[in-house]
């Protein structure tokens, strides 16, 4: 069904001849699906879950994204101030099977350290490091799996007294911008706290479950849909102290960024890609 509606998309048959021959589809499953309506609502569903991806299978998206995960936790060891987040890792920390596509693995980083974690990259014979900053992604460095277009989506933060205050990098007619986001002190001791997991007989560190419910209950339907393997383990009394106590102050500064760690970063990169 996806193959097809991709061959729509790109304009190789018209949907009239997709919704005229929808029949052949439905009858692979004539319990489930019956009329087109059922079949254009499941895939308008399969796309809010990201499970548009045609070049590899489910399965094969699974084993690439655990292969990433489980070296770069190796790579990692316990050397660098970080915490993962995000839809991957609500199912790995509570050992629950992969069910949708997942095209990379999100992770905030000390921002102090992004130097080091490019060096200990290069150094790798698994990983590469991108800047996407120039491009204004929603991961201003992202770390790629050998040749796969598998990745690890880098976030960054910094540390202020009992604070955490969240960092967004970009360039705004070539000059380096950084927003900041001041979490409150009760945010973040419960989400950024120092717990770690257990994967591949390696540790690793995230944001706490009752952080990552909060951070997703509202997001996209992929995100709430993450959400329901942790509703029956998260607490919910915390939850409610977490909508109540993060409370965030948003800065844009261009002054402070002059001796940033992200500076650095761009100056290694400017050496290596020379």
């Amino acid at each position: 069904m996806l193959f097809v509606d991709k061959l729509v998309e790109e304009s190789v048959i018209s949907k009239e001849i997709f919704e005229d021959n929808s029949y052949i589809i439905y009858k692979l499953n004539e319990d489930k699906y019956k009329p087109s309506e059922d079949l254009i609502n499941r895939l308008e569903w399969l796309r809010q879950m990201n499970m548009e991806n045609q070049e590899m299978s489910l399965s094969e998206n699974h084993e690439l994204i655990l292969k990433t995960f489980s070296k770069f936790n190796k790579l990692l060891k316990k050397n660098f101030d970080y915490y993962y987040t995000g839809g991957f890792i609500s199912y790995i920390s509570t050992n629950n099977e992969l069910k949708r596509y997942h095209g990379d693995i999100d992770i905030y980083f000390n921002e102090e350290e992004l130097p080091l974690l490019k060096e200990v990259v290069d150094n790798s014979k698994n990983f590469t490091f991108k800047s996407n900053l120039i491009n204004d992604s929603k991961h201003y460095y992202e770390i790629y799996y050998k040749d796969t277009k598998m990745s690890i989506g880098v976030y960054s933060f910094s540390r202020k007294n009992e604070y955490i205050i969240l960092k967004d990098y970009h360039l705004k007619r070539n000059k380096l911008l950084v927003d900041e986001i001041m979490l409150t002190k009760e945010y973040s001791k419960i989400v950024f706290d120092n717990s770690y997991f257990n994967y591949n007989d390696t540790e690793y560190k995230m944001v706490s479950l009752n952080g990552l419910y909060n951070i997703k209950k509202s997001g996209r339907p992929k995100d709430r849909f993450d959400n329901q393997i942790l509703e029956d383990i998260i607490d919910k009394k915390i939850d409610k102290i977490l909508d109540k106590k993060f409370k965030k102050t948003i800065y844009t500064y261009d002054n402070k960024v002059k001796l940033s760690p992200v500076k650095t970063v761009e100056k290694m990169l400017s050496i290596t890609n020379k």
